[in-house]
């Protein structure tokens, strides 16, 4: 455990690339529940971590925080467009 600060939030990025893997009725049903554990992680200066021994961890968490949450906006951008389309 004493080096496994960035363990979570990576496990968190690595969730959101097999997500997008996943069938689209999959997806839909596992963003938010991605979305929710990492967002309860959010300081109040915006900052996101799970490692309370140090502060330099922050960068790297905020950066895999992004990167997961950036690929589920992605998804439901895709999935809205889809939906528009379907519509017209």
């Amino acid at each position: 455990y004493a080096n496994s600060g960035y363990f979570y939030m990576y496990g968190h990025y690595y969730a959101a690339l097999v997500i997008e893997k996943l069938p689209s009725k999959e997806r839909a049903k596992l963003w938010p529940r991605l979305e929710h554990e990492i967002i309860k992680l959010q300081e109040k200066d915006g900052s996101l971590w799970d490692y309370d021994m140090h502060h330099y961890d922050r960068p790297y968490a905020v950066s895999f925080a992004i990167m997961a949450l950036k690929r589920s906006l992605d998804d439901h951008e895709a999935q809205a467009m889809m939906h528009k389309d379907a519509e017209e």
